[in-house]
C-alpha cells in the first residue's frame, strides 16, 4: 500500500495483537500500521504498557495461537517518542519506567533519552539516569538493562544509597 499524498488515513482499531518471536505484544493499531507502512510513528507524550504474556499449555500442544496477557508490568512516559517498525522505542525528554509490580526489585528509572526493544525489554540510555530500587537509589550515566528481568546497570559516575531496615 503506497499513500503519497498528505491524506490523512485513519484506522478504527482499537488494539492489534502481533506475534513477535513466538511472543505476542499488545500494540495500538495505528502505531503499528504506520511503522510498518512509513518505517516509523512519531508521538507526543506518549503512554506505553509493557505486559507479560505466556501461552498456555494447552495451547502449547495444541499449536494454537491463543494467548493469555498476563499482567501490565511496566508503564512507559516521556515527552516524546518513536516507534520503528523493528519494534525500537525510541523516548525523549522526561523518559520515565515505571514498574507496576510493587515487589520488583527495580521500580523506577528516570533520564532524558532512552531506547527500549519491545521485543525484549532491553533498555538503554546514553544520559543521565536516577534509578529507584526495592531499598536502594542510584545515579549516574550509560544505562544498560532489561525492564522484564529487573536489572539495570549503570557504566559511569555511579552513586548509589542503601536503604538499611533494622528490625
Amino acid at each position: 500500500m503506497e499513500n503519497n499524498s498528505n491524506e490523512v488515513v485513519e484506522i478504527d482499531l482499537k488494539d492489534l495483537m502481533f506475534a513477535v518471536l513466538h511472543k505476542w505484544r499488545p500494540v495500538l493499531a495505528v502505531a503499528v500500521i504506520m511503522a510498518v507502512l512509513l518505517g516509523g510513528t512519531d508521538f507526543i507524550s506518549p503512554l506505553v504498557y509493557l505486559f507479560d504474556v505466556s501461552l498456555d499449555n494447552k495451547d502449547k500442544e495444541a499449536k494454537t495461537d491463543k494467548i493469555q496477557l498476563e499482567k501490565q508490568n511496566w508503564k512507559l512516559s516521556a515527552k516524546k517518542a518513536k516507534l520503528t517498525k523493528d519494534q525500537m522505542l525510541y523516548l525523549e525528554g522526561g523518559v520515565v519506567a515505571e514498574s507496576l509490580d510493587p515487589l520488583s526489585r527495580l521500580q523506577r528509572v528516570e533520564t532524558e533519552a532512552a531506547v527500549i526493544n519491545l521485543k525484549t525489554q532491553d533498555i538503554t540510555s546514553d544520559t543521565q539516569v536516577k534509578i529507584n530500587g526495592l531499598n536502594f537509589n542510584s545515579s549516574g550515566l550509560k544505562l544498560v538493562g532489561n525492564l522484564r528481568q529487573q536489572v539495570a546497570t549503570l557504566k559511569e559516575q555511579v552513586k548509589t544509597y542503601y536503604e538499611i531496615n533494622k528490625q
